[in-house]
């Protein structure tokens, strides 16, 4: 299950708070995603997906170029050889190794 969410945000990217930014590694998920899949406390909804604080979209850009990532300071469009931000793969490599998402 994806959880691509480029459809419900406004066409402006965010602003990223520079409090978030010196604790960036802490804050982005494990695994190869820009999310994770986290438990939750309620009998029938046991998983929530957690979003990286730093994955952002902007719709001004074309379908499956939009995807922005703001710890690189880069989307799918630049030239950088970037290009699945769209789809929430981690470019950052921050955390890669860790969590279920691995297996």
């Amino acid at each position: 299950m994806r959880a691509h969410i480029c459809a419900w945000k406004d066409k402006k990217l965010k602003t990223i708070s520079p409090e978030l930014l010196k604790n960036a590694k802490a804050s982005i998920p494990n695994g190869p995603y820009c999310y994770e899949f986290v438990k939750t406390k309620f009998k029938f909804f046991k998983q929530a997906i957690s979003l990286c604080p730093f994955w952002d979209c902007d719709k001004s850009q074309e379908k499956m170029q939009n995807g922005y990532c703001h710890y690189l300071k880069q989307g799918d469009w630049d030239n950088q050889g970037f290009g699945l931000l769209w789809d929430q793969c981690k470019e950052c490599g921050i955390n890669q190794e860790d969590g279920p998402n691995e297996s």
